[in-house]
């Protein structure tokens, strides 16, 4: 089975502090929209239907939505916008007892994501990837709060999300999987084989495998190295488990398969000086 990385995200990221009686003019946006109220009080007209919005609710706008938002009382508010095939409409989600779990950690997230697009160490695919990490599971979260039955749509959503977790970490957390996604992790193993058709643990052998190809034939970093960034505690285990997968080594198919960027052009230069050499005896 193919392997795929987690989707790519259009992801951006503001906070903003409303004072009360601050207007923001009717406007739309050509991708989604999530804002979330930490404070306050106020209201947004989305096309000529009104939404009261207090302290912890969130507001989720649909892409190419006239809206607006008026400050009643002083608001501090997430705003997150992300390009995402979401099968809803524009909805307020207030804040309840029953899903209340699931908006904290929405709360939680996006204050993640500002802390990740503030920080300047990180590089910006480490950064990019991070952000759509996120994203997929505030998209998840969203989805726990607005089905009620667990159709194919939501366990998409699942799936997606274990996907790009399984994307960016070198080793598999099920206490923080059971933790994010709310399922067992014998549950969870069960939903990903019969969506994906292959376990959880082989896609992420076979997405790391991926990865560590990539690192041996595009970069010229050391073994010693490229076994740390993948995850391992020691470059033999890192060695046995690439020789078992691919029944050579690491090294091995290093030299075999890293295409030197000169070859193209000494081979262009080897036929040139023949096809001169025939020219001149002609």
């Amino acid at each position: 089975m193919e392997i795929i990385s987690q989707k790519k995200i259009f992801v951006k990221t503001y906070t903003y502090q409303h004072r009360a009686g601050d207007f923001v003019d009717t406007h739309k946006h050509n991708c989604w929209e999530l804002c979330y109220y930490t404070s306050g009080k106020g209201k947004t007209i989305i096309d000529q239907n009104i939404f009261t919005h207090n302290e912890h609710d969130i507001i989720l706008l649909a892409p190419s939505r006239m809206h607006n938002d008026i400050c009643i009382e002083d608001q501090f508010v997430y705003v997150l916008q992300f390009n995402y095939p979401l099968e809803i409409s524009s909805v307020q989600i207030n804040l309840r007892e029953d899903i209340q779990v699931y908006i904290f950690k929405i709360a939680e997230q996006l204050k993640i994501l500002q802390k990740v697009k503030e920080n300047h160490v990180l590089n910006p695919t480490d950064k990019e990837e991070k952000l759509n990490e996120i994203t997929h599971y505030i998209v998840f979260l969203i989805t726990k709060i607005l089905k009620t039955k667990k159709n194919q749509y939501y366990y998409d959503q699942l799936v997606d999300y274990v996907k790009s977790y399984l994307f960016n970490h070198t080793l598999i957390n099920y206490v923080t999987l059971e933790e994010k996604t709310g399922y067992s992790t014998d549950r969870l193993r069960k939903i990903f084989k019969k969506q994906v058709g292959i376990p959880i643990y082989k896609y992420h052998s076979e997405l790391l495998l991926m990865k560590i190809k990539t690192l041996l034939t595009r970069t010229s970093y050391p073994m010693k190295m490229i076994s740390k960034m993948s995850g391992f505690s020691s470059q033999s285990m890192f060695s046995q488990f690439f020789s078992n997968c691919c029944k050579i080594s690491p090294l091995q198919y290093r030299k075999q398969y890293t295409i030197k960027p000169t070859d193209g052009v000494f081979k262009a230069k080897n036929y040139n000086s023949n096809h001169d050499k025939n020219s001149q005896k002609e």
